[in-house]
């Protein structure tokens, strides 16, 4: 019930609040829930939404797809290997 919530919270999210704003809650869904693979599909809705090609970054457009999917590695590699996560 709890992941359904944030679910629907990230949805809102990502149509109300800034996109830096969705990732924040994004993110805290990470280290609340277990294997939150939401994360990558935020990044996807947050790419479509507010797609723009990055000069330095070669114009390559989905950005935040590529950091959700960075900060998902990260966050799963994290909770592996901290003592005090508990699953």
């Amino acid at each position: 019930m709890r992941r359904i919530f944030a679910d629907i919270l990230l949805l809102i999210s990502l149509f109300l609040f800034p996109w830096w704003a969705a990732m924040l809650f994004g993110v805290a869904g990470l280290f609340i829930f277990s294997s939150f693979y939401e994360i990558l599909f935020l990044g996807i809705g947050i790419d479509s939404l507010y797609n723009a090609p990055i000069a330095p970054f070669h114009h390559f457009q989905f950005v935040i797809t590529l950091l959700a999917v960075f900060l998902f590695v990260i966050a799963e590699t994290l909770k592996r290997r901290l003592r005090f996560y508990g699953r």
